[in-house]
C-alpha cells in the first residue's frame, strides 16, 4: 500500500475514534433511542469491528497475505462511510447517508465473509446494513423529513 493509501487508513481510524467517543449519547441521558439513534449506534459498532479489521488485516499483509488487501480497503472505506452516515441520522441527508452506507457495508460483509477469520467484523457490516434499510424506511414514513431533534 502506498503513503496516500496508508494516510487514508489512518485518517478514517482518527474519524471513527471521534464519532466513538461520542456515541450513546443518548441512552447515558436516559432517553429512548429513536430509529436515528439506533442507527447511529450500530453505524458506530461497525466502524469498531472495521477499525479492529484494519489492525488485523494490516497485519495479515505484513506476514505476506495478499487476500487481506481487498479486505483492509474496504473497512477503511465502510469506517470514513459509517462515519458520515452517523453524523446525519438527524438531518435531511439521512436517507441518502443510509443507502450509502448499507451498500458500502454489504460490499464490505461480503468481502469479509471471503476470509475465515473476519466473521464478526462482517455480521457488524450486515447489521449495519439492515439498520441502515430500516433507517431508510423509517425516513420514507415521515416523509423525507430531517429526522428527530434530540
Amino acid at each position: 500500500m502506498d503513503r496516500r493509501g496508508w494516510r487514508r487508513v489512518l485518517g478514517a481510524v482518527v474519524v471513527g475514534l471521534a464519532v466513538l467517543a461520542g456515541g450513546g449519547i443518548y441512552a447515558q441521558e436516559g432517553k429512548s433511542e429513536s430509529t436515528p439513534d439506533k442507527t447511529a449506534d450500530t453505524c458506530a459498532d461497525c466502524m469498531k469491528h472495521c477499525a479492529k479489521a484494519l489492525r488485523h488485516c494490516g497485519r495479515q499483509l505484513a506476514d505476506g497475505k495478499k487476500e487481506y488487501l481487498k479486505c483492509l480497503e474496504l473497512c477503511a472505506d465502510c469506517m470514513e462511510m459509517c462515519a458520515a452516515t452517523t453524523k446525519c441520522c438527524h438531518g435531511p441527508s439521512a436517507t441518502t447517508a443510509c443507502g450509502a452506507c448499507a451498500k458500502m457495508c454489504e460490499d464490505c460483509a461480503k468481502e469479509c465473509d471471503k476470509l475465515p477469520d473476519m466473521k464478526e467484523t462482517a455480521k457488524a457490516c450486515r447489521d449495519c446494513a439492515k439498520m441502515c434499510h430500516m433507517m431508510m424506511k423509517h425516513k420514507d414514513k415521515e416523509g423525507g423529513k430531517g429526522g428527530e431533534k434530540p
